[in-house]
């Protein structure tokens, strides 16, 4: 009994002595880990940096990769818009394209009498033949021609592509006929611009007596036409004869309902002066008086009357 409680003894204290052991054990490993880890942190952050290192080279590679391909991309997009434009500057050359565009017909219209078809044709061309069609100013050109042929009121000139150009003229339109102290009568149009020579009696326009040089081609006065036809109109109008009308540089005089003097100014208004010779005609008949002149050039009307 003695030796079995002896023997128990043993195996107990045996068994603590494998703890001790296994848990002394395990301490030292925990310690000799601790000390490993303790002694070796360089080598684990310079191994993370290498990995690091190595990945960014692997992605340079891969972004020049990315680059070189981009890049001959565009080379080859370069090289094919050269050859484009090599081949279409070879076809040009070749077939002599760029002539094709050059100005090489003229076409004039609505000349009818007044203005040369043939003349402006020829200045036409002078200003534009064997251009390019993109270069010509159609203004300018229209311009000339209107310093060139006063008997066109408005030129116009317009491409017609490929290498064309079309001349429309709208004449000046005859309004009165005039005439000199020697019997020359003329046409005239709204702005007073001579068109031509013409036998008398040849057209039933109203005629003005004109005192001074008349040249074909040129201008007289601008308010001279305006005037006349608005003495005309006024005439008729209030039943007064008009025996003789005169143009003179900066007034006009004209004798009405018989002797009866008018000097009228061209920088007046028409519409003042023929009211106010309508009224100082009733005044001298509802008198009984006789008015000899009417002068309307100035800020007061001056009026002669005869003696009773």
């Amino acid at each position: 009994m003695i030796r079995l409680i002896l023997s128990r003894m043993k195996l107990s204290k045996s068994t603590k002595n494998q703890k001790n052991n296994k848990s002394f054990s395990a301490n030292s490993d925990r310690k000799i880990f601790y000390q490993a880890q303790k002694s070796f942190p360089n080598q684990k952050s310079e191994s993370q940096l290498l990995l690091k290192k190595i990945e960014s080279r692997k992605r340079g590679a891969r972004s020049t990769k990315v680059i070189f391909r981009k890049k001959h991309g565009i080379i080859k997009k370069v090289l094919l818009l050269v050859f484009v434009l090599g081949l279409c500057i070879f076809l040009l050359l070749k077939f002599n394209v760029p002539d094709y565009f050059k100005i090489s017909t003229i076409t004039v219209t609505g000349s009818q009498g007044f203005v040369n078809a043939d003349d402006v044709k020829n200045l036409v061309e002078k200003n534009s033949i064997g251009k390019y069609i993109f270069f010509i100013k159609e203004d300018e050109i229209s311009n000339i021609l209107l310093r060139n042929f006063l008997g066109a009121k408005k030129i116009y000139v317009k491409k017609d592509y490929p290498n064309s150009l079309n001349v429309f003229i709208e004449e000046r339109i005859p309004t009165a006929v005039i005439y000199d102290n020697e019997g020359n009568y003329f046409l005239i149009d709204s702005e007073g611009y001579v068109l031509g020579l013409i036998e008398e009696g040849f057209s039933n326009l109203p005629e003005i007596r004109y005192e001074g040089p008349v040249v074909v081609g040129s201008f007289l006065e601008k308010d001279i036409v305006p005037i006349s036809l608005d003495i005309i109109k006024f005439a008729d109008r209030e039943n007064l004869k008009i025996y003789d009308m005169r143009f003179y540089s900066d007034y006009v005089r004209l004798y009405i309902s018989g002797d009866i003097e008018v000097y009228m100014g061209y920088g007046k208004d028409h519409d003042i002066s023929f009211r106010t010779i309508k009224s100082l005609l009733r005044k001298s008949a509802d008198e009984g008086r006789t008015i000899e002149k009417i002068d309307l050039r100035y800020d007061k009307v001056i009026v002669l009357y005869g003696k009773l």
